[in-house]
């Protein structure tokens, strides 16, 4: 196709400001210009049969009242006309005030939408975090107070068990402090519980123990009766013999060693040593600073290492605890 036979195009909005340097240059999406000239639009005329075309779909079903109307359509069409001719076309690029004030509300409140629902967002996790603080705080109270009936149901049920064993073997008197009493129960402990048997390691004397007068010398016959304050010197002596016929909770001698004496409690004989320093007083029953007269056997005992000693603390205590935590 031959250059000149070419159509030509529509020149572009640059081209057009080029050839029109009175038109201020603007960025594309600002507002119209002000004190711009512009160019009429180029508007097409509207035809008068198009017009009629139109009416023609609403026409009324005679001739006669077609033709009648027709002046009055011809006027319509040309005041549409002018109409049309008179309003400028809005250049491209360019939005009305109403245009920019419509986009500026719709961005306005979708900024008012975000704001909202971060403030929403917000507040719930406000909420969340008072409320697993208050879980925790509630979870913490639980634990403290769960851990704290334990610690006294624990401490109810010993001092209770120690009060009772209290109470077993001793009455309070009326100043506060106890003393020791003698009680009679109905349990049988001798079918209940079989103590075991200790033998005591000791060299029975090969002749009875002799008296020396100034006049004489007579020989004391061994006193056979289990009932005396003091035990025999028999080599097969036992503890639960002994006690078999005594008062419940009593104390008796121990042969001629006043470091230690025999302790009664429900039938059942233990051997309990004094404290260091105290000497067994088979008067007062107790172990005090009294000067006790030992006879051989407590010297050669003394000269014997420590296990009767150990023997007869472990005895003793074991004895005590089951005394306590057995009834």
């Amino acid at each position: 196709m031959p250059r000149d036979s070419r159509p030509t195009r529509r020149p572009t909005r640059a081209r057009r400001e080029e050839k029109r340097p009175d038109l201020p240059q603007r960025p594309r999406d600002s507002g119209p210009v002000p004190d711009a000239k512009l160019k009429p639009p180029h508007t097409k005329p509207t035809r008068t049969r198009d017009v009629a075309a139109a009416a023609r779909k609403s026409r009324p079903s005679s001739k006669d009242a077609y033709r009648k109307q027709m002046p009055m359509l011809s006027a319509i069409a040309a005041r549409r006309l002018k109409g049309q001719q008179s309003k400028p076309k809005r250049q491209l690029g360019t939005r009305t005030a109403s245009a920019r004030k419509h986009r500026r509300d719709a961005v306005a409140k979708h900024m008012e939408d975000e704001h909202n629902k971060a403030q929403r967002y917000v507040v719930k996790a406000k909420k969340r975090k008072r409320y697993r603080l208050i879980m925790r705080v509630l979870a913490g109270l639980t634990i403290a107070s769960v851990i704290a009936t334990l610690t006294i149901t624990i401490y109810a049920g010993v001092k209770h068990a120690m009060d009772s064993a209290l109470e077993a073997k001793y009455d309070k008197s009326a100043s506060g402090g106890y003393e020791e009493v003698d009680y009679e129960y109905d349990y049988d402990y001798e079918d209940s519980y079989t103590p075991p048997v200790f033998d005591v390691d000791t060299d029975p004397p090969t002749e009875p123990p002799t008296t020396t007068t100034t006049t004489t010398t007579t020989t004391t016959p061994i006193p056979t009766s289990t009932a005396s304050t003091t035990t025999t010197d028999d080599p097969k002596f036992n503890f639960d013999d002994f006690c078999e016929d005594k008062p419940r909770l009593t104390k008796y001698k121990y042969k001629s060693d006043c470091d230690y004496y025999i302790y009664c409690v429900f039938n059942f004989g233990n051997l309990v040593p004094c404290p260091p320093g105290l000497t067994y007083n088979d008067e007062t029953k107790e172990c005090d600073e009294n000067e006790c007269e030992e006879g051989e056997e407590g010297e050669e005992r003394k000269k014997r290492s420590g296990w009767l000693e150990r023997l007869a603390f472990g005895q003793d205590r074991w004895h005590e605890l089951w005394k306590m935590f057995g009834t």
